[in-house]
């Protein structure tokens, strides 16, 4: 049987609602796969706030995904 091992996973995100369900997938299977878990925000223009948005996104979609 093969099993998935992953180091890491990309999410890109533009703070969408379309984007919960690829941020909450991604949340449960990397530490399911033993895999790190990295958010790529992706905007138009420079966001002072965006850190700070896509962490609260992250909390809202994920709550119970990695740090």
């Amino acid at each position: 049987m093969w099993l998935l091992t992953l180091k890491t996973i990309l999410v890109a995100t533009d703070l969408d609602e379309a984007s919960g369900p690829a941020l909450r997938t991604a949340a449960r299977l990397a530490p399911l796969a033993g895999g790190s878990l990295h958010l790529l925000h992706v905007a138009e223009r420079l966001d002072p706030d965006g850190p700070v948005r896509l962490r609260e996104h992250y909390r809202g979609v994920a709550p119970d995904g990695p740090e």
